[in-house]
């Protein structure tokens, strides 16, 4: 927002932007400037002598040739990596924000602001990256300059200029940016650079400045050797990595639709062809909002971009939404800035405005729609906000009939006057008699302010998860009990892949290939009819005999009319762990069977895959079905005082790979003539 204003300034005097890195951060930062610090903030020497242990009790070691050298000791800086070298940076680089704010308080500095009554920005930190804003001439140049040098005298840090850039604002003359390039030794930055991952400034072609999203995935597909990741590598690839890349951007700003169906397509090529090659074709057995799908919903729990994009721009329209109640200092200034007149419920965007606002502006009906209000003391707005349970603020509106609409303002208005207490006599009269009923049941929390609370969470709290279920729960498809119980099976993560593609259709077997290509229908094994997925993995004559050889001598043949799901959901109301763990094998091992001879001619040998299944079937067991046994669940201490009668009951039971012992102690106080058994697991 400061960088938008920065380039809307239209007065005689110019500003600038500073973006600056520090050189070597942590390693330069001197303990002694860090004990003055901790000092001030209010510690006690106790405590700050034990920070600075932990920070100067520190060796390194280089490798060289594969063998240590001998360690040496640092004489300053922090550790980069330990969970407490961010917080004493923080504290350390408060120094330096607090060197800005005096200069500010005495007019030696100034800040640039958004809009006419908002608060004057001097600095923006985070970590080491850090942007400083003044105006453009020789006097504040020189102050600043004096801020960099007290601190880098103070704490040993140093600016690099090499990396630091200056941005000036339109009508900065060409004198007057060679006077402060000359005073500030940093040379001018590149418009096109970037700012914690994010460009700079945003120019009109949308596609170009938000490129570097499509880049970053892509280079982080090339990184992998994406055609030897299974479909489960795949999965956790998608979701844990590439789908957070774009998040931060997301976050703040919308991202032009094109973007993220072009970030969409990358992922979907990724997914179904295991390549990133854009131009290549490629069948997919599912849409991509298929797959987008919750997996109780039988998709794969990925998440459209464009989707990600509302819900994280939503988090911001909520901590706008909250108003005055907000702590955020940016709450402050944007609220200041573009909501003069009107609230943020109902300011509409102009032409003018930034693209972060616009975004945000865009995303405000998701949370309207799902905000609701605790009624306290009634001074919300009885025609904008949501406070009538199941009603929106316009079927509020319609459902007025009476006369003088401005008598009403705020909702204490139809309280008695003096009280808390709804007028009943009134809100009959001015309301219609579904709304003045639904009205009538709110009860006022006594000496409470009004409260406003998300609908979509079981706690009223807002999050982005469940925004992104508010916006996108109409589109999902209903829930089914066979897709909750694949993804909580204790399998291995590629046999659930392979089941979820099975119960989906999305398997490339010979029978769906006839669809999209002429070949061959006819079984694998035993070369007739057609095949399909429940006679390849139930009823041919391969499938029944690695079935038989179960430890529970399976038996197909009274199962044959049932379809695969059916099939599959009958072996899970066994709820024999065992049991779904072997069918898991058994049908992955027929599916690895049958493209072995078809892509290299590989007959199935039954006794060597009876061996091998028998023996993966025993790998996964020990590490998937292996049991927790807790230790012992209750320790009491005898009472010396007391004589005690005790009898100890054991029994221990030993089984392949797992063992179990039970005790049962029985205490008997003779004195006070009770028992009290206590059990003990082990």
């Amino acid at each position: 927002m400061p960088l938008h204003a920065l380039n809307k300034i239209k007065g005689r005097k110019g500003f600038m932007a500073i973006k600056t890195d520090m050189h070597k951060a942590y390693d330069r930062l001197e303990w002694e400037f860090l004990m003055r610090v901790l000092k001030a903030n209010g510690f006690n020497d106790k405590f700050c002598k034990m920070i600075i242990q932990c920070v100067s009790t520190v060796s390194f070691s280089i490798l060289l040739n594969g063998a240590p050298l001998k360690p040496f000791y640092p004489g300053r800086g922090l550790r980069q990596g330990d969970p407490l070298s961010p917080y004493l940076f923080i504290l350390c680089s408060e120094v330096l924000s607090k060197l800005m704010i005096r200069s500010e308080a005495r007019r030696q500095l100034s800040g640039i602001k958004i809009g006419k009554d908002s608060q004057p920005i001097s600095h923006l930190f985070y970590a080491d990256d850090v942007i400083f804003f003044c105006r453009a001439n020789m006097e504040e140049s020189e102050h600043l300059k004096t801020c960099f040098e007290t601190y880098e005298r103070w704490s040993g840090q140093q600016i690099n200029r090499r990396k630091s850039g200056i941005v000036f604002s339109p009508k900065v003359k060409e004198d007057e940016k060679e006077l402060v390039h000359g005073i500030l030794n940093i040379q001018q930055l590149d418009r096109k650079e970037k700012y914690l991952g994010n460009p700079f400034f945003y120019s009109a072609k949308k596609r170009e400045d938000f490129n570097f999203l499509k880049e970053k995935i892509l280079a982080r597909l090339e990184g992998w050797k994406a055609k030897q990741l299974s479909t489960a590598g795949r999965h956790t690839l998608i979701s844990s990595v590439l789908q957070s890349i774009p998040c931060y951007t997301m976050s703040t700003i919308k991202i032009p639709v094109s973007i993220c169906s072009e970030l969409d397509s990358i992922l979907a090529r990724f997914w179904w062809k295991g390549s990133s090659q854009q131009g290549e074709r490629y069948h997919a057995w599912k849409s991509w909002a298929d797959c987008c799908q919750p997996k109780r919903n039988g998709g794969l729990g990925f998440r459209k971009f464009k989707d990600v994009n509302m819900a994280l721009l939503a988090k911001m329209a909520w901590y706008l939404l909250e108003g005055e109640n907000s702590s955020k200092a940016w709450v402050n200034i944007l609220t200041t800035k573009y909501c003069k007149v009107q609230d943020f419920w109902s300011v509409e965007a102009n032409q003018n405005d930034s693209k972060v606002w616009r975004g945000i502006l865009m995303n405000r009906d998701l949370c309207v729609k799902n905000t609701g209000f605790l009624v306290g003391d009634g001074k919300i707005d009885i025609w904008t906000k949501p406070w009538v349970p199941r009603y929106s603020p316009e079927e509020v509106r319609q459902a007025f009939s009476y006369n003088v609409t401005h008598a009403f303002t705020s909702v204490a208005d139809l309280f008695i006057p003096g009280t808390q207490s709804w007028n009943v006599q009134l809100i009959r009269q001015c309301f219609s008699s579904e709304v003045a009923e639904a009205i009538l049941k709110i009860r006022p929390m006594y000496g409470s302010r009004d409260t406003m609370f998300w609908q979509g969470s079981t706690n009223g709290r807002f999050s982005v998860k469940s925004a992104y279920w508010g916006a996108q729960n109409h589109r999902f498809q209903p829930e089914k009990k066979v897709w909750k119980d694949l993804w909580k099976l204790k399998i291995h993560a590629r046999q659930k892949m392979l089941l979820w593609r099975i119960l989906n259709g999305c398997l490339p077997l010979k029978n769906r290939l006839g669809y999209v290509q002429e070949s061959d229908k006819a079984r694998v094994f035993c070369g007739l009819q057609t095949e399909n997925d429940v006679h390849l993995f139930r009823d041919c004559h391969f499938a029944r005999c690695l079935w038989f050889t179960s430890p529970w001598g399976v038996l197909n043949g009274n199962l044959c009319t049932l379809n695969f799901e059916e099939w599959f959901m009958w072996m899970l109301e066994s709820k024999i762990e065992e049991l779904i763990l072997f069918g898991a094998c058994v049908i992955e091992h027929i599916w690895q069977c049958r493209n072995n001879l078809i892509f290299k001619g590989c007959n199935p040998n039954l006794d060597q895959s009876i061996k091998l299944l028998k023996q993966r079937f025993k790998e996964f067991s020990l590490v998937l079905l292996q049991h927790s046994y807790s230790a012992v669940s209750n320790t009491s201490t005898l009472d010396s005082q007391v004589c005690w009668d005790v009898r100890l009951r054991v029994d221990a039971s030993v089984q392949e790979g797992r063992a179990g012992l039970c005790a049962v102690q029985i205490q008997n106080v003779q004195e006070e003539g009770f028992v009290i058994p206590q059990i003990f697991f082990v």
